[in-house]
């Protein structure tokens, strides 16, 4: 059996987890609020 292959996102706190594990190409979909989420974890942790 193998994993998912696409993936949708209904919560900016579920889609940094995804970003996270490197994951993000899976996703399909996110909400409105999951881009400026991701943003925000990126400038927290410094990341580019």
């Amino acid at each position: 059996m193998t994993g998912p292959r696409r993936l949708l996102s209904l919560s900016p706190n579920f889609s940094m987890i995804l970003f996270a594990l490197g994951a993000d190409a899976m996703v399909i979909e996110r909400t409105q609020h999951c881009p400026a989420s991701i943003k925000t974890y990126l400038d927290v942790w410094g990341l580019p």
